[in-house]
């Protein structure tokens, strides 16, 4: 017979689902016979189809295509269904396989505590934990499209709180808008090597379905906390911060992910090394293409035995100004908490600036790891980062301003070694930003950001002048401060002398 069945999707930035109809043909009951399958990579009790419903077929290819894009190909796909008789339950189990589209082909059934009718699809990510329930019965059908292997993980079991072991360490993860992410980055945390965690969820005042998977996922492990607070990005990770109760913190965007073995690394050299702030590597993630690419190591090359930071000199300063600083790239302990805190602003450019150069500072032993523990996700949709050739040139100089400002308010009036770093790193953000405007031929921008590295140059103290290493930066630094030098005051001198 011929239907009109109903197809939801949970679009990101809908409030309500929106609803589209498609005409499709369904076969008779006796056609969707199925035959049981035992492969060791099926969700418990699905079974293979022999012959899918083209309803089915149709719908969730629709949108697995529509999702993937020029990632799809069609033998990766697997389309599976079960029945459900009345008043039955499938147990939960943690979704490793990849996205699947879930469709209630017949009947009605509560997927992960929401209902859900005849006909509507719901979308479940990798890494989600999903259960099924049908008080009066239903035929599900899904699609699933596997990741690469690069994002895919083992399955998760819940952990015995009496079983663990080695001091605990929060991992605060922030989240807005990331539906379709959020259960990946929750998974690869979950998965860690190290079991000893508090897994801090704060969402932003997400407009999708972010909160809800977050909390699906919490209900599975103990050591998951979901909190909602629309304080903005950095009012979200404050707030992830003092609900911090381990002896470490670190932190993650929620579209981003952890290698697995990324805590127990971190634990092994803060306890090696004695460090109350270790910094380590990540590499990039081009959502839109599936490629990885750029891998940055903390130190800006990959050694085997990096150097200590604190290791302090004029010629050190100016080699730790290459590090990077991004701020999901610290694992700090608790005891710099408060130090953390007082170091965010409210700017949504340059605030790692004084993030990473005040827990430096104020760590003993700050150390490097030099591994790749942190998966970075660049060009996906609605991303804040992706938007930063687009940003206005007088609001970055602005937030580059106020990041400076706050970084020298924050470092000891004898700290001349951070103030140093703070004024290579100034120096590289203002040289890559003069270079992008003059390709774009924009004099007015360029004149602004000449104008504010001087301006900036008056901020550090005179007796700096002596440890400069680079040429050019000490002649613009003397410039700022009109400092003459010995050449300066030779020919003011020789004038003197003609004149008279």
């Amino acid at each position: 017979m011929s239907v009109r069945l109903p197809v939801v999707l949970f679009m990101p930035d809908a409030k309500s689902r929106i609803r589209h109809f498609y005409k499709c043909e369904i076969m008779g009951a006796d056609s969707s016979v199925v035959s049981r399958g035992s492969s060791d990579d099926k969700a418990p009790g699905y079974v293979e189809l022999i012959k899918a419903m083209p309803s089915t077929n149709a719908l969730l290819l629709f949108q697995v295509k529509e999702f993937f894009a020029d990632r799809y190909v069609a033998k990766d796909g697997k389309t599976q269904g079960r029945k459900l008789p009345p008043g039955s339950t499938m147990r939960p189990w943690f979704n490793k396989r990849g996205t699947e589209f879930i469709q209630i082909a017949e009947g009605s059934a509560v997927v992960n505590g929401v209902a859900v009718s005849q006909g509507e699809v719901v979308r479940v990510d990798t890494g989600e934990i999903v259960s099924v329930s049908a008080e009066k019965g239903c035929v599900i059908t899904s699609h699933i499209y596997p990741y690469v292997r690069h994002l895919t993980h083992r399955v998760h079991e819940s952990v015995d709180s009496s079983s663990l072991s080695g001091p605990l360490v929060s991992i605060i993860v922030i989240a807005k808008n990331i539906e379709n992410y959020i259960a990946h980055c929750i998974s690869s945390c979950l998965n860690q090597t190290y079991k000893n965690l508090q897994i801090i969820v704060v969402d932003d005042g997400s407009k999708d379905h972010t909160l809800e998977k977050a909390r699906s996922m919490a209900k599975y492990d103990s050591r998951i906390e979901v909190h909602s607070q629309p304080l903005g990005v950095n009012g979200v990770r404050k707030f992830g911060i003092r609900q911090a109760r381990g002896n470490f913190c670190m932190l993650a965007d929620g579209d981003d992910w952890l290698r697995e073995d990324a805590v127990e690394k971190l634990v092994a050299v803060a306890h090696e090394r004695s460090s109350e702030c270790v910094a380590f590597g990540f590499d990039h993630y081009n959502d839109k293409t599936g490629a990885v690419w750029d891998p940055i190591y903390p130190a800006g090359v990959h050694l085997k035995s990096p150097p200590f930071y604190y290791e302090k000199s004029d010629r050190t300063a100016f080699e730790n100004s290459h590090y990077h600083h991004t701020v999901w790239m610290y694992f700090f302990s608790s005891r710099l908490k408060e130090v953390a805190l007082n170091s965010l602003m409210d700017i949504h450019l340059y605030e790692d600036l004084p993030f990473y150069l005040t827990l430096m500072q104020h760590a003993a032993n700050p150390s490097l790891c030099n591994y790749l523990l942190y998966h970075y996700r660049r060009d996906r949709a609605g991303q804040a980062t992706g938007n930063w050739v687009q940003v206005n040139a007088t609001q970055k100089r602005v937030c580059l301003d106020l990041s400076v400002k706050h970084t020298l308010s924050l470092t000891a009036p004898d700290d001349w070694f951070h103030r140093l770093i703070l004024m290579y790193k100034v120096k590289k953000i203002v040289d890559y930003e003069i270079e992008s405007v003059v390709l774009q031929k924009d004099k007015e921008a360029e004149t602004g950001w000449r104008n504010l590295w001087l301006h900036l140059l008056r901020l550090f103290p005179k007796d700096l002048e002596n440890r400069i290493m680079v040429h050019a930066i000490k002649d613009d630094f003397r410039t700022a401060h009109n400092i003459e030098t010995n050449n300066g005051m030779q020919l003011r001198r020789w004038l003197r002398a003609r004149i008279k």
